[in-house]
């Protein structure tokens, strides 16, 4: 479980919540019952009163967060089939840097382990975070490279204006290369063969309010450029995704409608047809989606709600 399962769950929520848990059930194998996904469709999130997550509980693991918009943790917990607590780990940061400068892991066989991330000042504008298996390098406060020890993986961060680049290199070879805006949207991905030579790359553009209109792919198997064009409604949802090129035109890919609460209800397009049905609370939140094709639930999601009092 990463710090960014369900997030997409974690939309349009309303009111102070304080703890929220999702189950997820689908069509079993003979695709005659919805069974429950116990293997990865249950977690919980917790919630401070400022609405920022604190804590995420999966089957087997639990995540308390230093930070959770940056992935920083203060303690990961791992338990076995029978709730037994088998590992943890502890983070401790630098309260003005924000960098760990320790971590303890310890196993239920008794053993323990403490890794002391170092911070090496290089000289007054540069500086060496050392972890146990890779250092990143800080200069005038940047990030401008992070590489394993053993040499194999190295990323690099180029900054020009109010955008970054990073470049991802494996022994040498570079991999993939993502630009950023100030707003840390992708703007631009290159695209490699296993030489590291470049064979095309995605465009994307975002309108005033940073939502995504339009993205232009380049490939050397492409014989024109393919566009996917966005459109939104007054209340900024999607609505139509468009697919073409400059040459032949775009044609509607998908369209998508909206209950009254800003959640998908309907989605139409080429490969796949769906509707969604909800249930809502009295804050407005929902704590039950079926996802239905062809006249029959396929998915199913439910939701227990806590608030603030």
């Amino acid at each position: 479980m990463s710090n960014n399962s369900g997030l997409i769950k974690l939309n349009n929520l309303k009111g102070a919540i304080k703890q929220m848990s999702h189950k997820d059930y689908c069509l079993n194998e003979d695709e005659s019952a919805l069974v429950y996904m116990d293997d990865s469709g249950t977690y919980t999130f917790f919630f401070n009163e400022e609405c920022e997550i604190i804590k995420e509980a999966g089957r087997t693991s639990v995540i308390t967060y230093y930070n959770f918009s940056e992935g920083k943790i203060l303690r990961w917990e791992w338990y076995d089939e029978g709730n037994n607590l088998i590992q943890y780990e502890t983070y401790e940061y630098d309260n003005i840097s924000g960098f760990a400068i320790n971590y303890y892991i310890k196993r239920s066989d008794g053993s323990e382990k403490r890794i002391q991330p170092m911070i090496e000042k290089i000289n007054e504008n540069t500086f060496m975070h050392h972890y146990e298996y890779y250092d990143d390098l800080y200069v005038n406060d940047k990030l401008v490279e992070r590489r394993n020890h053993d040499n194999i993986m190295r990323i690099k961060y180029e900054y020009v204006g109010s955008s970054h680049t990073e470049k991802r290199y494996i022994r040498g070879v570079i991999q993939s290369s993502y630009t950023f805006n100030e707003f840390d949207f992708l703007i631009k991905q290159m695209f490699y063969d296993e030489k590291g030579v470049n064979i095309g790359n995605e465009i994307l553009k975002y309108d005033v309010d940073n939502k995504l209109i339009e993205t232009i792919t380049n490939k050397k198997e492409y014989k024109f450029p393919i566009h996917e064009v966005y459109v939104y409604d007054v209340n900024n949802l999607l609505i139509e995704k468009q697919f073409g090129s400059s040459e032949y035109g775009l044609e509607t890919a998908n369209k998508y409608e909206y209950d009254s609460q800003k959640n998908l209800i309907y989605k139409s397009g080429d490969w796949e047809n769906a509707r969604f049905q909800y249930t809502y609370d009295d804050c407005g939140n929902w704590i039950e989606m079926m996802t239905i094709k062809d006249s029959r639930v396929v998915f199913k999601t439910t939701r227990e709600i806590e608030y603030f009092k």
